[in-house]
């Protein structure tokens, strides 16, 4: 087991692997990511974390990024590559494919991803 140095991290990716993201093609989406941050040159600003459920089969595959709080949903290899180049290199969220977003003191549904039963 290693443990990573975090000192300069910008951002943290998780990466869900539950059973629904897996069959989703979860393993696609962080070979992407993992080879998006080596392309963009982002390995000392940009730290991936394999997750298990996070409970939100219905969106899958998701993918956390912090510390923006941004959630993604129905993540594909190719979405990988944009949330690598847009959000994680560049600075902007890509829009679009966000199910929920942090507005400063929680987290908002944008609509994008599949209402799910409330927390209770």
């Amino acid at each position: 087991m290693s443990t990573y140095d975090l000192e300069g991290i910008r951002h943290v990716v998780f990466v869900c692997l539950g059973a629904n993201c897996r069959k989703a093609g979860a393993d696609l989406v962080l070979d992407e990511l993992k080879a998006a941050r080596k392309e963009l040159d982002l390995k000392a600003t940009v730290h991936l974390v394999r997750t298990r459920c996070m409970d939100r089969c219905d969106d899958a595959c998701n993918v956390i990024v912090t510390p923006d709080t941004c959630w993604y949903g129905e993540v594909t290899p190719k979405l990988a590559r944009r949330i690598a180049r847009e959000h994680l290199r560049d600075g902007t969220p890509v829009a679009g494919a966000l199910t929920y977003r942090e507005d400063g003191q929680r987290l908002r549904d944008t609509g994008s991803g599949r209402p799910g039963k409330p927390l209770r």
